[in-house]
This record gives C-alpha cells, sequence and structure tokens, in this order.
C-alpha cells in the first residue's frame, strides 16, 4: 500500500461520522476540543453583534466598568495582596452585573475581592491571561492592549478575547473541591456545539453531562467519593463550572435551578444570548452529512 493510499484511508477515517460523538467526525472534534474558535473549527463568532446584545453580557460589563475606571483615573490603587479594595468591590457587587449567588440571593456586606468569584476570575483574565491591564507597586493600570481594546469601537473583540480566554485559559477548578482538573475543560469546544444543537429547548444538565460522558467516556474515572456515583459528580462539576459559574454570568444560557432534599438536585439549561454571538459554521463540518446527522 502506497503512503498516497494510506494518507486518503486516514482521511476517510477521520471524516466518518462516529455516533459517540453526537456524529461528528473524529476531525471536527480534533478542531472542537483543541482550538474551538479557529477558521477550521464548526463553531465561529458572529462578528456584528448588536450593541443592545453586547450591554445584556453581565460579566463584559464588569470588565467594562474596571476598564472605564482605568481609561478616567490612569490607575487603580489596589491592596497588598493586589485585590480591589473594599470601596470599590463593595460599588462592584451593588452593580450586579453577574448572576453570582452571593449578588442574587440576598444583599450583603462585601469587604473584599475574595467575596466575589466572577470578580476574582475578572482579576486573572485582566491581569494575568489577557495583559489588558497590569499591576506595579500595587497600582493596576491599562496597557497598550487595553487602551486599544477598551474603546467602545472593538466592543466585539474585547468580548471574543475574554470568551476566549475564561473558556481556554482560566482555570475552572480554581474555585471548587471536585478532584477533576481539567478535563472537563477540554471539552469546552464540544459543550458549546451541544449547546448550539440542544440549547433552543431547556433541558437537564444530565442531558449534557450523558452526551459528554459518552464521548468522553474516562472522564468520570477521576471522580471518586462515597456520597455520589462518579456520573451524578460529573454532572455536577459541569454544572458548576461551565454553566452556573460561566456561561450564566455572560447571559449565554438561563439556568433553572431545582431543589432537592440536599441541595441542588439538577439545573436546567436553555440558550439565551448564545447563538448572538456563537454560530455553527455547517460548511466546516469535516464529512458529507445527511438529514441524520448534526
Amino acid at each position: 500500500m502506497t503512503e498516497e493510499e494510506i494518507n486518503r484511508i486516514q482521511s476517510e477515517i477521520n471524516a466518518r461520522p462516529i455516533e459517540d460523538f453526537d456524529n461528528l467526525s473524529p476531525a471536527d472534534m480534533h478542531f472542537l476540543i483543541h482550538t474551538p474558535f479557529s477558521k477550521e473549527s464548526i463553531i465561529q463568532f458572529k462578528q456584528k453583534p448588536k450593541k443592545e446584545k453586547l450591554d445584556k453580557i453581565g460579566f463584559l460589563n464588569l470588565i467594562e466598568y474596571l476598564l472605564k475606571i482605568l481609561k478616567e483615573e490612569n490607575e487603580i490603587t489596589l491592596t497588598k495582596w493586589n485585590n480591589i479594595n473594599t470601596k470599590l468591590a463593595t460599588e462592584i457587587y451593588h452593580k450586579k452585573f453577574t448572576d453570582e449567588l452571593v449578588i442574587v440571593l440576598k444583599k450583603r456586606k462585601i469587604y473584599k475581592q475574595d467575596d466575589m468569584l466572577s470578580l476574582q476570575n475578572a482579576m486573572i483574565i485582566l491581569n494575568k491571561l489577557t495583559k489588558i491591564t497590569k499591576v506595579r507597586k500595587n497600582k493596576m493600570s491599562l496597557t497598550k492592549k487595553g487602551i486599544v481594546i477598551s474603546e467602545q469601537a472593538n466592543r466585539t473583540e474585547l468580548l471574543q478575547t475574554l470568551f476566549n480566554s475564561y473558556g481556554t485559559q482560566l482555570n475552572w477548578s480554581y474555585h471548587d473541591g471536585y478532584s477533576d482538573d481539567y478535563q472537563i475543560q477540554s471539552t469546552f469546544g464540544y459543550i458549546l456545539y451541544l449547546l448550539l444543537k440542544y440549547g433552543k429547548e431547556e433541558r437537564s444538565a444530565n442531558f449534557y453531562a450523558k452526551k459528554i460522558d459518552k464521548a468522553f467516556p474516562q472522564i468520570k474515572d477521576q471522580f471518586h467519593s462515597n456520597w455520589s456515583t462518579p456520573e451524578k459528580q460529573l454532572k455536577s462539576c459541569l454544572s458548576v463550572r461551565c454553566f452556573e459559574r460561566f456561561l450564566e454570568w455572560f447571559n449565554f444560557i438561563s439556568v433553572r435551578r431545582i431543589k432537592g432534599e440536599i441541595g441542588i438536585d439538577d439545573t436546567f439549561i436553555k440558550n439565551n444570548l448564545l447563538e448572538d454571538f456563537l454560530s455553527l459554521n455547517t460548511n466546516n463540518f469535516k464529512f458529507k452529512k445527511s438529514k441524520f446527522y448534526a
């Protein structure tokens, strides 16, 4: 068999739909896992979202609020731990930018940045991951990149930068005690694909967890507990990390929680603004589709 024949056969294998991948091909899944927003991926950012839609993205509004202060005052004085000071943290809390539970449940006194997970994540993304801002001697200020991207004309670029960084760089496991460190986050592109395909209707978080488990059965092996099954822990971890502490804060999805006897029994997901900013590019599918495929 010639090298050309081997390459042809391999290409055919990579282009075949796999039932466990929700009828995506290995080639489709490769781009979703490794470069979910590349030009080859089936997921693409929409380039001209409406201003009124951008205005509804809570986490973007939080970031823009910080950038506005930096543009007006040149810098923000931080604590000795390089955190937002109490006065500004309280101010941000009362703005209610995100649907973080500590904000939604009831008013409370906020003493530090660490009282709000969304604010913690915003600071990590700004200062460490995107380098939109910098910190020197407990002073936070804009970088050259930050000055440019904070212009109103660049809001779409800012959103895409934040969303990509949150999805692929920020450590989702930072705030919780689940044993899985990164494997759920590595399926981020596939999660978005599933939401774009199925998210028009409200579906249980367990629906998406089962889809992920079918495509990546090794993930649940990371969960070990005497109080719950690996399948239930996978679902709960997915709900907390991806749905409740990420996509809901961007208002890309809406989340409805069902309380059980010992806490949240399940969450139900429905797309909110997701399809205003992301789409499935059917031209990028690597296999020849029929009406039975994705």
